[in-house]
This record gives C-alpha cells, sequence and structure tokens, in this order.
C-alpha cells in the first residue's frame, strides 16, 4: 500500500465519516457498515455499530426515522437523565431500529455476505438462510 493510498483512505474516513457518512456498504476493510433492508421495493439502511447521531442530537434520530412517540420520550428522558441516556441509546439504537424493521416485513439484502451475517448475528436477528 503507497503513502498516497494512505493518506487518501485517512481523508475519506474524516471527512466521509463525519458529514457526509461512509457509504460504501459491503467492501472489506470498512469503518461504517450500512445493511439494507427491502419491503415492497422500498429499502432502507442501517448503519451497524455506534450511532454519533444519536450521541449528539438523542431522540431526533429517532423522529427522523418516523418514530415520533420514541423520539419524543427519548428527548424528555435524555434531559431528565440529564443527558446519559443519550449515551446508552447511542449503543443501541440502530439495533432497535434494525428489530423493527424485520418486525414491519424488511427482509435484510445480502444476507449471504460475511459482514452482514456478522451484525444481524450481533443485533440478535436470526433471518431464514443464514
Amino acid at each position: 500500500m503507497s503513502m498516497i493510498s494512505v493518506l487518501v483512505d485517512a481523508y475519506h474516513f474524516s471527512w466521509y465519516t463525519i458529514f457526509i457518512g461512509y457509504k460504501n456498504t459491503l467492501s472489506e476493510g470498512n469503518y461504517i457498515m450500512h445493511i439494507q433492508f427491502i419491503k415492497n421495493g422500498l429499502v432502507k439502511e442501517v448503519k451497524s455499530g455506534f450511532s454519533w447521531t444519536t450521541l449528539f442530537f438523542p431522540g431526533f434520530t429517532q423522529l427522523f426515522r418516523g418514530e415520533v412517540l420514541l423520539g419524543l420520550g427519548l428527548i424528555f428522558f435524555d434531559m431528565f437523565t440529564l443527558f446519559i441516556w443519550g449515551i446508552v441509546w447511542s449503543f443501541i439504537g440502530n439495533r432497535y431500529t434494525a428489530r423493527r424493521l424485520i418486525k414491519e416485513g424488511y427482509v435484510p439484502l445480502n444476507t449471504q455476505h460475511q459482514y452482514v451475517q456478522q451484525a444481524l448475528s450481533n443485533w440478535g436477528i436470526l433471518h431464514d438462510g443464514i
């Protein structure tokens, strides 16, 4: 690996991760991996791992995902617990969203890929064919 490719990878990691979100879904060595779920042709993505957005804006991520009551409850509860609940929800929020999508009938794409299988396993989601 040349020095230029290392610098380019470092540049992509810092800017894309912080401002845009590193969105290369299934290549090896990703820093952030998005799992895609599909239902009736509608594709939704859930990031695996820690949620920085939820850490800095607890509750608003759930509001933007269409869960109004949960989002408002998280905002209230986070203020009530002096922002400690936002830290906790940063670790479990993406897993909750993935499980909710499964309950709503969404199906994970690319389940034969090892990284998708690992993420689904970490979330406690067992899917046919995995």
